[in-house]
């Protein structure tokens, strides 16, 4: 009876949780869900950067696919995990922000470097490259170290 009176006890003085259990398993799924198209996306920009460097493509082909394949991706992920409304309180809600503005850093490099592409903008082309390199430090509040020398 006293164990019984105890737990009563305990059960009312435990206080509610914060966020919900169901919201944080559902971004976590679709954190997993986007570090591997993450992981996807920058093998495909990789092959049509190689592509480009063997004269494969024209600058408006390499412009067409980065945009079908690299731009568009990131603006889906960012839709999908702006969909996700976490608790401020819940743990994935600051891996959450994170990934949410790498993804508009990532897309952004992107647009820009088919921008510079398309223009045949060589110091567009390189500041592109430069904001994809710098995206994951800066989603992350960190100052990213400079740019290896060429």
């Amino acid at each position: 009876m006293v164990y019984a009176v105890t737990a009563l006890g305990l059960m009312i003085s435990i206080p509610a949780a914060k966020y919900s259990w169901k919201e944080e398993q559902r971004a976590r799924e679709e954190i997993q869900q986007f570090l591997g198209d993450d992981q996807r996306i920058n093998e495909r920009w990789q092959q049509i950067m190689n592509s480009g460097r063997q004269g494969e493509a024209t600058f408006e082909e390499l412009a067409g696919q980065i945009e079908a394949d690299i731009t568009r991706e990131y603006r889906e992920s960012f839709e999908q995990l702006s969909a996700l409304h976490l608790d401020p309180a819940a743990p994935s809600n600051m891996t959450l922000q994170m990934l949410r503005k790498y993804t508009q850093l990532r897309a952004d490099a992107a647009q820009a470097l088919a921008e510079g592409l398309r223009t045949k903008n060589p110091a567009r082309i390189r500041e592109a490259l430069e904001m994809a390199r710098r995206a994951p430090y800066l989603a992350r509040g960190e100052v990213p170290p400079p740019a290896p020398l060429r």
